[in-house]
């Protein structure tokens, strides 16, 4: 059966709220930055806990790929250090 795991959806919506409380700051950028790691770990966690405990036939789940997905189209870009994007954004806007 290839249901999902509650543990992983667990790990993958702590790191979610964890990240939600990152959002406050001074700097744009390394708020941004902040949120992508916190997500990107968790967004890691949950793979590698889906991929330890099920058998590798199981292992491509589409749920986990529009996961991955959506973090490539919207987080992605904030991983390394954006210099730029704290100047043209505030840390209020970028926060809201």
């Amino acid at each position: 059966m290839n249901a999902p795991d509650w543990r992983a959806s667990a790990i993958f919506l702590s790191a979610l709220g964890l990240a939600a409380f990152c959002t406050a700051g001074e700097d744009s950028a390394l708020m941004a930055s902040r949120v992508a790691w916190i997500t990107f770990l968790g967004l890691a966690a949950t793979s590698a806990r889906e991929l330890s405990t099920r058998p590798p036939r199981e292992w491509f789940r589409i749920d986990l790929a529009a996961l991955a997905a959506a973090f490539y189209l919207t987080l992605a870009e904030f991983l390394p250090p954006q210099p730029q994007f704290a100047r043209e954004v505030s840390a209020e806007a970028a926060s809201r």
